[in-house]
């Protein structure tokens, strides 16, 4: 089990037997969270499903809180590591198929555990105290440094303005867009479309020269500031103006991206919300800057190719 995920834990499961405890009640947690949904979930009902005594489970977590804490940083972790491993595979494959490889890995690998990043993603300020962004970029440590070895192979190819801006906001985004993904599903934005776009804007927006819109200017004065609200509240509210301000402004747009390039534009502005901390390096200009320069190349992908 993960470092992070033992630091929820009363006591670390240091024999097989009491580790397969603890694995037993994560899987029946999982179960219980995909059929019932948070708010129906407890001990008891964990326990139930594991096949163990309620009192089992308070041998190793406090509450329900504490399971469902420990279940999320193990999935998150455990993806950290594979998604590492995918970059390395992809490494020598050409940029494209680097970014759209391991792009659409996370996407699938989101969507299949929607359950858990739909509990993640609205009871995290609860469960972490800490939007569940954040978080990611807390857990994720395998990822940076395999997206620095992707970088050097591909060095010739990228945009040289602010390269560790670049690739922090690059994999910041990427976790902003999948994590919305599983959580607010919406109809006509699929892991198909989504993938297309994103993959095709992620490419414009690493290489050089630095991509450009005018409408991106625009949507940056409008709501890539953070305003405030919940991160799902506010997720909602820049759905609906970016959708109305391109329907009104822009003509270019393809309608079979539309959806798509809305919905990852307003997925963006949570990158802000990740604490200066977490993203050394890389200043509050430098971050604004590239996620602008990241709205543009969302809005070129998905214009109309004649």
């Amino acid at each position: 089990m993960a470092t992070h995920a033992d630091s929820h834990l009363r006591k670390k499961p240091i024999q097989a037997r009491s580790r397969r405890t603890v694995e037993a009640i994560l899987e029946a947690t999982d179960r219980v969270l995909r059929r019932d949904g948070y708010e129906a979930t407890s001990t008891n009902r964990i326990a139930q499903v594991a096949g163990y005594s309620v009192g089992s489970l308070y041998q190793y977590f406090a509450d329900k809180e504490s399971v469902v804490r420990t279940l999320i940083d193990e999935v998150v972790t455990r993806e950290d590591e594979v998604v590492a491993r995918r970059l390395a595979d992809l490494s020598h494959a050409p940029l494209e198929e680097s970014m759209s490889g391991t792009l659409e890995f996370l996407l699938q690998a989101r969507w299949m555990q929607s359950h858990v990043y739909r509990v993640f993603a609205f009871e995290s300020p609860g469960l972490f105290g800490v939007p569940a962004l954040t978080r990611i970029q807390e857990l994720q440590t395998a990822c940076p440094g395999a997206l620095q070895q992707l970088a050097a192979r591909h060095w010739d190819e990228l945009r040289k303005d602010d390269v560790a801006a670049t690739l922090w906001v690059l994999a910041a985004a990427s976790n902003a867009v999948t994590l919305q993904l599983a959580a607010t599903p919406i109809a006509d934005v699929t892991v198909a479309n989504l993938l297309e776009a994103v993959a095709d804007a992620w490419v414009l927006a690493a290489r050089g020269p630095a991509p450009e819109h005018p409408a991106a200017d625009a949507l940056a004065a409008s709501w890539l500031a953070s305003d405030g609200a919940s991160p799902m509240a506010g997720f909602s509210v820049r759905l609906a103006d970016a959708r109305g301000y391109l329907l009104r402004t822009s003509r270019a747009l393809d309608p079979g991206r539309m959806a798509p390039v809305v919905f990852a534009l307003a997925a963006l502005p949570e990158v802000r919300r990740v604490s200066a901390e977490l993203r050394p390096g890389v200043s509050d200009e430098a971050l604004d800057r590239e996620l602008q320069l990241f709205a543009a190349a969302l809005l070129r992908a998905g214009e109309r190719h004649e």
